[in-house]
């Protein structure tokens, strides 16, 4: 809970840190948000996910069914279809007897 706490989003720079984080965690939704603090054109975009992100720990305070990313990147945004700075996709697969069904 402590290092979810201390670090509630994770940086993704390459295609291949998101499939490892699907290849160990196959029933986990993952949550990006695009952003680009260079452009400075971020407005409160990242400061609403990050604080969407640290809320959600008080009801999955393990991360047992979301993780929360970013992606500084604008090629890789891409190719997981986050073409405007802001955007956020949610990424995973939600099981039977989930209460997000």
């Amino acid at each position: 809970f402590l290092n979810n706490a201390l670090t509630p989003l994770i940086l993704y720079s390459k295609i291949e840190q998101i499939a490892e984080f699907f290849v160990k965690n196959p029933s986990k939704i993952l949550i990006l948000l695009f952003c680009d603090f260079s452009s400075g054109k971020n407005g409160n975009f990242y400061d609403s996910f990050y604080e969407a992100s640290f809320k959600s720990l008080e009801f999955d305070p393990l991360r047992d069914r979301a993780h929360f990313g970013v992606v500084l990147n604008s090629s890789l945004a891409r190719k997981f279809n986050l073409h405007q700075i802001g955007q956020i996709r949610i990424f995973g697969r939600l099981e039977k007897n989930s209460n997000l069904n």
